[in-house]
């Protein structure tokens, strides 16, 4: 069991669907992952995965890709990795992110663009203001009903976790401002530690508890990092703070080959540790 390690958890990208049959992709991905003991699935969203039309083809969307999850999972955390927030109606997003949160029985996390530009809908400051409008309240007496509310509101109060990506100075002060946690990508330990204490100190300045948000981390594994590996980078990230790290396999990997090679980590990662960075 992945989670044995009690300072970090583990969660696993799903495999990118051939346009054949992704049905059958999703629902063995989700079960693999339910049985394997992984804590968390995250699927990306298509308006950042498509490298052009070809790529776009063989995305689904992030969204109602969710929402079948959910209905076929029963206990495993469902997020996006990552979502293209700033490209959705704030309204319409409030109420999608609402629905799979109701269908997932509260099980949603969300990782979010946090770039002020990525799309048409603008700053991220102003989109994560909208989602809370839409949603009412902090909590379930004070969620009067709100102004042009179009559906329902998320199970999880005050809202589903937010996590904001981002490695520039202003993209991680918002992330420790404004949102739930960092959803880091890749890099060295020394750069990770180092941006994580800036989004911390950018908590505690806004007002904020550090120990409140979470520190997502993505990693990915290539064909030639053996599990043991892994398993170290995955230690490593906990002792920066890190409580998940998300697995990634390579998209040109078969279903079987990319649920063996999940399997295979989760075991690898059980045994090692965590250890502080000094």
């Amino acid at each position: 069991n992945p989670q044995g390690a009690p300072a970090v958890h583990l969660g696993i990208h799903l495999v990118r669907p051939p346009s054949s049959n992704p049905p059958a992709v999703l629902q063995a991905t989700a079960h693999a992952a339910e049985a394997i003991g992984y804590r968390s699935l995250w699927v990306g969203d298509p308006v950042l995965d498509g490298a052009g039309p070809a790529g776009a083809e063989r995305s689904l969307d992030a969204l109602a890709s969710l929402a079948f999850l959910a209905a076929i999972t029963q206990r495993i955390r469902l997020g996006t990795n990552v979502l293209a927030g700033a490209w959705y109606p704030p309204e319409l997003l409030a109420r999608s992110l609402a629905t799979v949160d109701q269908l997932s029985r509260g099980r949603l996390t969300v990782g979010m663009s946090s770039a002020a530009s990525d799309g048409p809908g603008g700053a991220v400051d102003g989109l994560l203001g909208a989602l809370e409008a839409a949603w009412g309240g902090a909590t379930p007496d004070e969620r009067a009903p709100a102004a042009g509310l179009l559906g329902p509101r998320p199970v999880q109060v005050p809202r589903p976790p937010i996590l904001l990506t981002g490695r520039s100075e202003a993209e991680l002060d918002r992330a420790g401002r404004i949102g739930d946690g960092w959803h880091a990508a890749p890099e060295a330990p020394e750069d990770l530690a180092r941006r994580w204490h800036r989004v911390r100190r950018a908590a505690a300045e806004a007002g904020r508890d550090p120990d409140q948000l979470a520190l997502v981390v993505r990693v990915r594994l290539d064909g030639g990092t053996g599990p043991a590996t892994i398993a170290r980078q995955v230690a490593a990230l906990a002792g920066i703070g890190a409580s998940e790290v998300i697995l990634e396999v390579d998209d040109d990997r078969s279903l079987d080959a990319a649920l063996a090679r999940y399997a295979e980590v989760a075991e690898a990662v059980e045994a090692v540790e965590p250890q502080p960075i000094g």
